[in-house]
């Protein structure tokens, strides 16, 4: 369906968008947050425990139709612009609630789609489907990480300029999408 395709495209975009922070967080919170290496550690695991609050929630919660779609829309619209937000944090402990807040949201986003493709699919090419899913997304992933070096240099270093723009950029795509009809239909699929 042109929602699934939709889907595929957000997915493959947002991952090439958001991988950035994950290369380039070591050098952000040591140059720009002025901040010991653990804190590294810390926004990741801040990351984890928000993605674990998200994936329960999800659970816990049982939306369908389009409260689903709103949910799913927003949460993406939110997990944009908080990675965005991430660039303009001053010290550590902001950026660690805006990176548990972000793994929250990701969570959400993720098992609500993980669900609603399970649902839309035939069982005899659900794995296909999910399988090529994971391969857009996570293959756009070595790409990502090697670009992420070289425009670090090509900006003299200035890693907040660069997780602005690419949170800017997942932002509008994600507001973007949440215009689509066939993407919204798509979430808030109900099966007969």
């Amino acid at each position: 369906s042109s929602g699934l395709r939709s889907l595929f495209g957000v997915a493959a975009f947002l991952n090439f968008l958001l991988v950035p922070i994950m290369v380039l967080l070591p050098f952000f919170v040591e140059d720009f947050l002025h901040a010991t290496p653990d804190w590294f550690g810390y926004m990741m695991a801040g990351f984890g425990v928000g993605a674990m609050i998200g994936y329960v929630a999800a659970g816990a919660v049982k939306l369908s139709g389009r409260p689903r779609a709103a949910v799913v829309i927003s949460a993406l619209i939110a997990m944009s612009a908080l990675f965005m937000s991430i660039g303009f944090a001053t010290g550590p402990k902001v950026a660690l609630v805006l990176f548990v807040a972000l793994g929250l949201t990701n969570g959400l986003v993720n098992i609500n789609i993980a669900t609603v493709i399970q649902i839309t699919t035939p069982s005899e090419i659900r794995g296909r489907v999910m399988g090529l899913l994971g391969t857009l997304a996570g293959g756009l992933t070595p790409i990502a990480m090697g670009l992420s070096g070289i425009v670090a240099d090509l900006v003299n270093q200035n890693i907040p300029l660069i997780i602005i723009v690419c949170g800017a950029a997942s932002t509008a795509l994600s507001i973007g999408i949440a215009f689509n009809r066939h993407f919204r239909q798509f979430l808030a699929y109900e099966p007969p």
